[in-house]
C-alpha cells in the first residue's frame, strides 16, 4: 500500500518539475493544485506511516510480552531441571556410599568369614593330628603289651635252655665237641635275649632328664663316640660352629645318641679314604641350627620310599627297629616339648 502512493508522489513531483521548467521555471496554477494534491498525499503517506509504527509499537510490544514469557518459562523449566539434576546427583551419591558400604560390608564379611573357615581348618587339623597322636599311643600301648607278653613266654624258655646248656657243659667237662655246640647255644641265647631287650626298649615311653648344654659340646661328643670309626674308614672332619654360644635345653644323653647314629650312618655310607663329614651349627633367632653332610653313597629310590618301614634296614645282617617305632616311643614326650616350647619355656631345636 506504501509502494503506491510513494510512486504517485514521486510522479507527480516529476510532473511538477517538467512543468515548471516548461513555463520558464514560473509557478503556475496547476503548480499550485499539484501542490495541494501532494500535500494531501503526503499526509496520507505520514498517517500511513503513523500506523505502521504503531502497528509495529503493538507487534513489538506483543512480542516483547511472549518473548517474556517465553524467558519465564525457559527459566522455569532450566530450574527445574536443575534441581531435578541436583536429587538425582544426591540420590546417585547416596546410592554409591550404600552399595559401596555393603560392598565393603561384604567383604569384610567374606573376610571374616575367610578367617574363621581357615582357623576352623587348623582347629580341625590340629584335633586330627592329636587324634592321630592318640591313635598311635593305642597302637603303641597294644604294641608295648604284646611285646611283653611275647618277651616273657620267649624268656621263660631261654632261662630254661641257658640253664641246661650250663649243666650239660658241667657234666661234660671238657670235651671240646661239646663245649662248641654249647658256646654256640649260649651265643645264640644271649643273641634271641639282647633281641628280645630291644624290642622292650622300643615300645617304652622314655623319660627324659633335662639339661642346659651347649650344641657345640654335644657335637664334640657325640664325634669322640665315633672316633674309632673315624679313624678306621679314614674320613676327615670339618666343623664350623657357630661362635655366639647356643645353648638348649634337652635330653644330654638321648640327642647326643641321635647326632651319634647319624653320624655313624654318614661314616658306613662313605668309601674308606674319601669320606668327608662336615659339622656346622648355627643360631637363628631362639633357635639352634645342627647341620650335618656327608659325601656318602646317599639314598636310592627305593630305600626313600622305605625309609619308615619297621624292621626295614639297607644294612647287610643286621635289625632295627625302624623309625616309626623310635617316633611312637617318644610320642608323649614330644607332645610334652610341644606344649613347653609353646609356653616359652624352652627354646626350639632343629635338625637338617
Amino acid at each position: 500500500m506504501l509502494g503506491p502512493l510513494i510512486d504517485r508522489r514521486l510522479a507527480s513531483l516529476s510532473n511538477a518539475i517538467r512543468e515548471y521548467q516548461v513555463n520558464g521555471y514560473k509557478i503556475t496554477p496547476n503548480l499550485m493544485a499539484s501542490r495541494q494534491a501532494n500535500r494531501v498525499m503526503m499526509d496520507s503517506i505520514r498517517q500511513f506511516l503513523a500506523d505502521m509504527q504503531e502497528q509495529e509499537r503493538l507487534m513489538v510490544k506483543s512480542r516483547d510480552g511472549n518473548l517474556a514469557g517465553f524467558y519465564t518459562t525457559t527459566s522455569l523449566v532450566t530450574v527445574v531441571s536443575l534441581i531435578i539434576a541436583l536429587i538425582t546427583i544426591v540420590y546417585s551419591v547416596y546410592v554409591y556410599n550404600r552399595e559401596n558400604k555393603a560392598k565393603e560390608t561384604a567383604i569384610t564379611n567374606a573376610r571374616n568369614y575367610g578367617q574363621q573357615l581357615e582357623e576352623r581348618v587348623k582347629e580341625l587339623d590340629r584335633v586330627n593330628l592329636e587324634l592321630q597322636e592318640l591313635k598311635s599311643m593305642e597302637k603303641f600301648v597294644a604294641t608295648g603289651r604284646i611285646a611283653r607278653t611275647i618277651a616273657h613266654e620267649v624268656r621263660n624258655p631261654l632261662t630254661n635252655i641257658s640253664l641246661a646248656s650250663e649243666q650239660i657243659k658241667e657234666i661234660t667237662g671238657n670235651q671240646e665237641e661239646a663245649e662248641v655246640l654249647l658256646d654256640m647255644i649260649g651265643r645264640n641265647v644271649n643273641r634271641i635275649n639282647q633281641l628280645v631287650s630291644d624290642l622292650l626298649n622300643s615300645t617304652r615311653f622314655a623319660q627324659l632328664e633335662f639339661d642346659d648344654v651347649y650344641i657345640n659340646e654335644l657335637l664334640d661328643e657325640a664325634i669322640g663316640f665315633a672316633s674309632d670309626r673315624i679313624e678306621l674308614k679314614e674320613v676327615k672332619v670339618t666343623k664350623d660352629y657357630a661362635r655366639d654360644l647356643c645353648q638348649i635345653h634337652v635330653d644330654k644323653e638321648k640327642i647326643k645318641i641321635a647326632f651319634l647314629n647319624i653320624i655313624v650312618n654318614a661314616i658306613e655310607a662313605m668309601e674308606t679314604g674319601r669320606g668327608l663329614l662336615e659339622l656346622r651349627t648355627r643360631k637363628v633367632g631362639n633357635k639352634c641350627q645342627v647341620e650335618i653332610r656327608d659325601n656318602g653313597i646317599g639314598m636310592n629310590e627305593e630305600t626313600q620310599a622305605r625309609l619308615f618301614e619297621p624292621y626295614f634296614t639297607a644294612k647287610k645282617k643286621e635289625m632295627v627297629w625302624g623309625l616309626p617305632t623310635r617316633r611312637t616311643s617318644s610320642l608323649i614326650t614330644r607332645v610334652i616339648l610341644k606344649f613347653a616350647v609353646s609356653r616359652g619355656w624352652v627354646p626350639h631345636l632343629s635338625l637338617r
